[in-house]
């Protein structure tokens, strides 16, 4: 199980022995995060879940005690490890109360830092294995939201509320014991089961996982925000989140804690039940009446344009469909198009063009519309003769009525409607055994061309992850599949090619090529240098001039 550490020193030295110490003599499955002050732990702490935090105690602007609240206050099950210069009776006695801390000397050996670090880290993982027990042991999880919230969740995300009066909603949703207070902005994401090793497309009944999977986030979310998961449809996990105080309403670092909560509950959710499951998030607030057609575009999402890629959370500003802005009200014009990539059996770019014809027909005044009415029999035909054309209908028959694809007067709304198209299309592609690879081919091509073109520059997991849109965790995995190396590998691989290149055919000191092979100081370069050539720098620069010479 990768874990994450993260240490904490204003000192460059001892900041840079440290990292050099956990990087290369530690677990090669825990990843190094370095930071040179307490505020760049804060940024890292906003972007990653960590498990255990290595930190001095003195340092200027915000100490180790300080920082430490902020942790707690972020990730509560994150370990912290102080470590400082000199004993210090009274931050001891402020600190040894708390069980999630321990407090070493600077002076102590290397191997008994790694040593308490290690032992940190594998109460971490005990303690994570008890969890997981006391919830096997445990009879009766929570199984199922009160048939109010979810009849009152289940409206708004059909745009069937009355959401007039957001405030007798807001009311409503208190009643009924919903803790996010729906008259203030929230942020949403959706979560779907992913197949099981032996599917090769998501099966039905999968609530009970769905509920499982709830119960894993809200345990995981951190004290101070208030959430609510509710499944919808026995297929469907919604969740939304807010903080508890308005004035506490920081929507990146709200984004940021829920993401990370979300990482550890796939964590916990796999040891729990050997299964995964797979998130779209978006980082934008918005409100009740937003619901609706956020659910829809990440329904989308997840049915679609990630295909069945397993134990994903991702962005949805990163990987939603954007319909062109040049062609609004043009959706009809797009049906030759919409009909290619279904016969091409292209989702990704399928549910691009739905998008346009969703957006389009929730603008419609009502079911009456003559042109709302022309644009879903255009869709619904088109679908329709699909799938007689492909000999689907037997296998749809199960699970679409598609004798309502020809019955638009029967939907509540449009926006039941819309949810209705892309529901049916989802089956088609899953009917077909789609399989849709290119989002995840796009991401990592983008990340190794990024390797390629900055070696000098900060490659860490967390800052590739970035660059590709999906968590750290899931990339991981994702690009060691592709590529069956590491990407800690693959980058050391790369910068050790062009540190070679750079001794054949320069004379640049071996400090100059440290930097532009992304190392901190030459000594961290001459480790990584040996390690994987078996000889010294300066050796390998004299064997190659030697093999020069004999060779003219």
């Amino acid at each position: 199980m990768s874990m994450n550490l993260l240490i904490v020193d204003d000192e460059y030295e001892i900041l840079t022995w440290l990292e050099e110490m956990f990087r290369y003599d530690f677990d090669p499955e825990v990843s190094v995060y370095t930071a040179a002050s307490a505020f760049d732990a804060l940024e890292w702490l906003n972007r990653v879940s960590f498990d255990v935090v290595l930190t001095d105690i003195k340092m200027p602007g915000m100490d180790g005690l300080a920082l430490f609240q902020q942790i707690k206050e972020n990730w509560p099950r994150c370990k912290t490890v102080f470590l400082t210069g000199y004993p210090n009776f009274e931050d001891m006695y402020r600190i040894i109360r708390h069980k999630d801390v321990r407090y070493i000397l600077k002076s102590e050996d290397d191997e008994v830092i790694m040593r308490t670090v290690r032992e940190v880290l594998e109460e971490q993982r005990k303690e994570l294995e008890q969890e997981v027990i006391r919830q096997k042991q445990s009879q009766n999880m929570e199984k199922v939201q009160g048939w109010i919230r979810r009849d009152l969740i289940g409206s708004l995300l059909k745009g069937e509320a009355d959401i007039s009066d957001e405030s007798e909603l807001a009311q409503q949703a208190r009643d009924a014991g919903i803790t996010v207070e729906l008259d203030r902005p929230l942020l949403m994401f959706t979560l779907r089961i992913d197949p099981a090793p032996q599917q090769k497309a998501q099966s039905a009944g999968s609530g009970a996982l769905l509920e499982m999977a709830g119960q894993s986030i809200r345990t995981s979310l951190p004290q101070g925000l208030r959430r609510h998961l509710c499944v919808v449809g026995g297929k469907w996990g919604v969740g939304i989140v807010q903080f508890e105080m308005v004035e506490k309403q920081d929507i990146k670092r709200l984004y940021s804690v829920a993401s990370g909560a979300l990482e550890y509950a796939q964590r916990f959710f796999e040891r729990l039940s050997g299964r995964s499951f797979s998130v779209i998030m978006e980082s934008t607030p918005i409100t009740c009446r937003d619901m609706p057609a956020m659910f829809l575009r990440m329904k989308q999402i997840l049915g679609g344009s990630l295909g069945w890629e397993k134990a994903v959370i991702a962005h949805a500003e990163t990987v939603t469909p954007h319909a062109d802005p040049e062609l609004p009200g043009k959706a009809m014009a797009r049906m030759p198009l919409l009909k290619t990539h279904l016969e091409m059996h292209r989702p990704q770019e399928y549910y691009a063009i739905l998008d346009e014809v969703g957006a389009e027909l929730l603008q419609c005044r009502d079911l009456q519309d003559f042109r709302g009415l022309g644009l879903y029999y255009s869709t619904s035909m088109l679908l329709l003769r699909f799938i007689h054309e492909n000999q689907l209908d037997e296998r749809l028959s199960g699970s679409v009525n598609l004798f309502r694809l020809t019955r638009a007067e029967e939907f509540v709304s449009w926006y039941e409607a819309v949810q209705f198209l892309y529901d049916t299309s989802e089956k088609i592609f899953e009917a077909l055994d789609t399989h849709d690879s290119d989002l995840s081919d796009r991401a990592l091509k983008r990340i190794c061309d990024y390797i390629d073109q900055n070696l000098d520059r900060d490659l860490s997991l967390t800052q590739l992850a970035d660059i590709g849109g999906f968590n750290a965790s899931y990339l991981s995995r994702l690009f060691r599949h592709k590529y069956n190396v590491t990407i800690t590998d693959y980058v050391t691989q790369k910068r050790m090619k062009l540190a070679a290149r750079l001794l054949e055919t320069t004379n640049d000191k071996v400090q100059d090529i440290a930097e532009q092979t992304g190392y901190l100081s030459s000594q961290s370069f001459a480790r990584a240098f040996r390690s994987y050539y078996a000889v010294s720098a300066a050796e390998y620069r004299e064997i190659s001039r030697k093999t020069k010479q004999a060779n003219m």
